[in-house]
């Protein structure tokens, strides 16, 4: 990928046939990042018919001339599988993300299918071990550690090499790319909302436009297309949150747990 390519990549987490628990982490904040499968697959026919280029790897070619594609999916929940049913019905390719504490566990891939999605021509990578709320407060050790000791595991299961990782929670600094291209890893995700490429290092950073249950089939659709409008909505958005989470520190996730429940209330 050259200096000067750009990306739009969509960023969505679980699905669920029934309810949000069949799959993924558990809880209000995790729950509003998932969405029935029947709703997803309404999502990828809007992308797809608002966006002319195939979702492909990250790892593929790419010019400033012909920016790519991307769709990922974040923590290695059970739903994974039938998430690339739906993508390769319509000719996608997917990044599932795996925080590695969690395979084999109750809602979450094992190595056999975990296997399964790289066989597929899906691309697997890391998504830390434990999935920490904030890596960019984490001591050094223990972030060198979330990303060696995914990395290998990953590597161990797929019997291949494990470039490609994202950052639980939006807990972008640049520390992270660093312990991150320290571990082997090439491509880094972060949930920061924007079409920019930028490199640490060896380490090319990769923005994503976030989707949750909220949003409506008109936003994906013109998030895919790279609608400036709705980019930039969302990037207004994530600067105000960011700067709050700066303000209030480890605090940031107690008080969006609070906020969810008032708005079920």
């Amino acid at each position: 990928m050259t200096a000067d390519a750009s990306t739009i990549t969509l960023l969505y987490h679980d699905t669920y046939a029934r309810e949000p628990t069949e799959s993924g982490f558990a809880g209000r904040a995790a729950d509003r990042y998932k969405l029935a499968q029947d709703v997803f697959e309404r999502h990828l026919e809007a992308i797809r018919l608002a966006q002319p280029v195939p979702a492909s790897s990250i790892l593929g070619p790419s010019t400033a001339a012909r920016p790519t594609f991307h769709l990922a999916f974040d923590d290695g929940g059970a739903s994974s599988l039938a998430i690339a049913d739906a993508l390769e019905k319509r000719s996608m390719i997917g990044h599932f993300f795996i925080a590695t504490d969690y395979i084999g566990k109750p809602g979450f891939l094992d190595e056999q299918q975990i296997r399964t999605l790289q066989r597929r021509g899906h691309v697997v990578g890391s998504h830390s071990c434990t999935h920490p709320d904030s890596m960019m407060d984490m001591p050094d050790a223990d972030l060198q550690r979330e990303w060696t000791e995914s990395v290998q595991r990953l590597a161990a299961i797929l019997d291949a090499p494990v470039t490609t990782g994202s950052i639980p929670c939006g807990s972008y600094a640049p520390r992270v790319a660093v312990a991150a291209g320290a571990a082997g890893i090439t491509h880094l995700f972060t949930s920061e909302p924007t079409r920019r490429l930028w490199r640490i290092g060896a380490v090319t950073l990769i923005g994503r436009y976030s989707v949750v249950d909220t949003t409506s089939l008109d936003e994906v659709a013109r998030l895919a297309s790279g609608d400036k409008r709705a980019t930039a909505m969302q990037a207004v958005l994530w600067n105000t949150k960011r700067a709050v989470r700066r303000t209030i520190g480890p605090l940031w996730h107690v008080a969006r747990e609070r906020l969810l429940a008032r708005r079920e209330a």
